[in-house]
């Protein structure tokens, strides 16, 4: 009878402990698999930067630069533009065509609407994301990676990292097990091993996981831009201002931009 309890007894303690280590080990690999993916969004949001910076320096391009590019974002009441004022026209985007208009000006001003739209467009994906339509169409969801998930993802990890390490350490998983063998934590100290309530021999400084800093990651905060047909007019009014005080800039700018075009490479 006494052989069969204990084997009853082993048998359990067996299976609470392989419990205890699936769950503290299964915890530990869903949060390096968290972290993992975090790393990977953020290298795709580094990519939207890049996109975001072109259109940004072929509309820098189009309003000159410097101060006229300046007033234009103060004329539309956009907050803190310098990260876009810094960018610079690579050369790419380019427009497929010139936009047809009867005046160099209204050229001109086409040119500005359709670069500033383009602009808009993918700061707003790049703060805030956006819908795959080929994939609403079949009710899946596919993840548009943004600036905004990054911040969530940020927190939600950083409050997963203080949870585990406050209450899943290493060492506190330890203890529940030894408290199955009481015998073995006085053996421990005896010996020179692990005795809780030391230092623990740095267990769980040497396994804790680290909180994410954002602020390292050194991301760009672009600003969100007003949609073109709520700043129309404004823009329109802007680019005569610009054109009657500019005007032979204007016209070289745009003359260099057609032999861009005429001599890229047609898809």
């Amino acid at each position: 009878m006494n052989l069969y309890h204990n084997d009853f007894s082993d048998a359990l303690v067996e299976e609470v402990l392989t419990d205890a280590a699936c769950t503290f080990f299964g915890a530990r690999k869903q949060m390096e698999e968290m972290i993992a993916l975090f790393g990977s969004f953020v290298e795709s949001l580094r990519e939207n930067e890049a996109k975001v910076a072109d259109r940004a320096g072929f509309l820098n391009y189009l309003l000159l630069g410097g101060h006229a590019a300046r007033d234009f974002y103060k004329f539309l009441r956009v907050d803190s533009p310098d990260i876009l004022l810094e960018s610079q026209f690579s050369g790419a985007p380019l427009p497929t065509e010139i936009p047809f208009a009867f005046t160099k000006r209204g050229e001109f001003t086409k040119l500005v609407l359709g670069a500033y739209n383009d602009l808009q467009k993918v700061c707003d994906e790049y703060v805030n994301g956006k819908a795959d339509e080929t994939c609403c169409e079949k009710n899946i969801g596919k993840i548009s990676v943004y600036y905004n998930l990054i911040v969530s993802m940020c927190d939600f990890i950083n409050e997963k990292v203080r949870s585990m390490n406050c209450d899943m350490s290493p060492s506190s998983v330890l203890q529940f097990a030894k408290k199955f063998d009481p015998g073995a934590e006085k053996k421990a100290c005896i010996t020179g091993g692990m005795c809780f309530g030391g230092d623990e021999c740095g267990i769980n400084q040497r396994l804790a996981f680290q909180p994410v800093d954002l602020d390292s990651l050194d991301l760009k905060t672009y600003p969100e831009l007003p949609k073109q047909d709520k700043v129309a007019s404004e823009i329109t009014l802007f680019c005569k201002t610009l054109y009657s005080c500019s005007k032979d800039e204007i016209k070289k700018r745009i003359f260099d931009l057609k032999e861009k075009i005429r001599m890229s490479p047609k898809a």
